[in-house]
């Protein structure tokens, strides 16, 4: 049994190896401009991974898969990204007292994935922002880019929901797990 396998964490790969990964965090490719991550691993609660293998099943069935930004995510990254960018509408505060964590990102839950569809060469579909870029386009909502963009977001949305993922509002690319807040936060490295 790995560390992260003691905290219920399981790596992605292992639940649905055709997936693809694109693990920004692990490379300067991210708003934070450098690379946070030792390696390009993507780990989440084993009932989350399920899901998440339940939803890429459907995407199979159009030739299409899913694309991996980010998953589980230490608790020591996000108090590192929110200190970067102090905005709770894109980046959950971190709360942490005398060494407790006390609240914070779903990512750091292992509940929590960032995420794209591609098609069969691996390609993203077309969206309506960037992964990771702050701003009103990014919202599940936003009505503006172009028609297909707003249809591939759609898309994804209905994929992830139909499993029991729930979107969040202000980033189309998260969605948090089922039972998301059942899970205790988490700092391991990766």
């Amino acid at each position: 049994m790995n560390r992260y396998e003691q905290y219920g964490l399981i790596n992605i790969k292992d639940i649905i190896p055709r997936i693809l990964l694109d693990i920004r965090y692990a490379t300067s490719d991210n708003f934070y401009m450098r690379p946070v991550y030792s390696c390009a691993v993507a780990y989440l609660r084993e009932p989350v991974a399920k899901a998440l293998a339940r939803s890429q099943h459907t995407l199979d069935k159009q030739g299409l898969s899913l694309k991996i930004f980010d998953a589980y995510r230490p608790f020591s990254v996000q108090e590192l990204f929110f200190s970067y960018i102090p905005d709770p509408v894109f980046l959950k505060k971190p709360i942490r007292l005398n060494g407790l964590m006390l609240d914070g990102s779903n990512h750091s839950r292992g509940s929590a994935v960032d995420l794209t569809i591609v098609d069969a060469n691996g390609r993203e579909l077309e969206a309506p922002t960037p992964f990771d870029e702050f701003s009103d386009r990014a919202k599940g909502g936003y009505q503006g880019g172009s028609a297909q963009s707003r249809k591939n977001r759609d898309y994804l949305k209905a994929v992830m929901m139909d499993e029991g993922f729930l979107p969040l509002e202000s980033e189309w690319w998260h969605f948090d797990g089922p039972d998301y807040g059942s899970y205790d936060l988490l700092d391991i490295p990766l």
